[in-house]
């Protein structure tokens, strides 16, 4: 919306050559896209749909399946401003169906949730190796 605010105000001044007020407020307006954005107008974003082949794909670039301290766990992370994708990923994964039975008393996945404070980064995780076998290897 703010990309098209400033191609539209340059339009409507009908020149190319801005004057140096135009610049500076068109400037103004650009180093507040993107990753130098600081507000955000939640409202016209559209709700996350989470669908399984979109899950696995974004998990295969942001996810990261490991083992620390000798527990296996699953983890997806994302910038502060993009905390509503991870939030729908979360509900995904802990109303996923058991589709393997590893364990026959196995609980749904339960998503913890960590913020790396200089960053801004919040990571979600799951660490129970039943749950990721028997409720998120299938996606896979």
């Amino acid at each position: 919306m703010d990309f098209r605010l400033v191609v539209n105000h340059i339009k409507e001044v009908g020149t190319s050559k801005l004057t140096t007020t135009q610049l500076a407020w068109a400037t103004y307006i650009i180093e507040g896209m993107n990753s130098t954005r600081h507000n955000y107008n939640y409202s016209i974003i559209p709700k996350a749909i989470i669908e399984p082949y979109w899950l696995v794909g974004f998990i295969e670039g942001e996810g990261t399946f490991g083992i620390k301290t000798l527990t296996p766990f699953f983890q997806v992370a994302q910038h502060d401003r993009n905390k509503m994708i991870l939030t729908a990923i979360s509900d995904y994964l802990e109303a996923l169906p058991k589709a393997f039975t590893y364990s026959t008393n196995t609980l749904p996945p339960r998503v913890s949730w960590t913020l790396n404070k200089p960053v801004s980064v919040w990571s979600l995780s799951i660490s129970n190796v039943d749950a990721l076998h028997d409720y998120v290897i299938y996606l896979f």
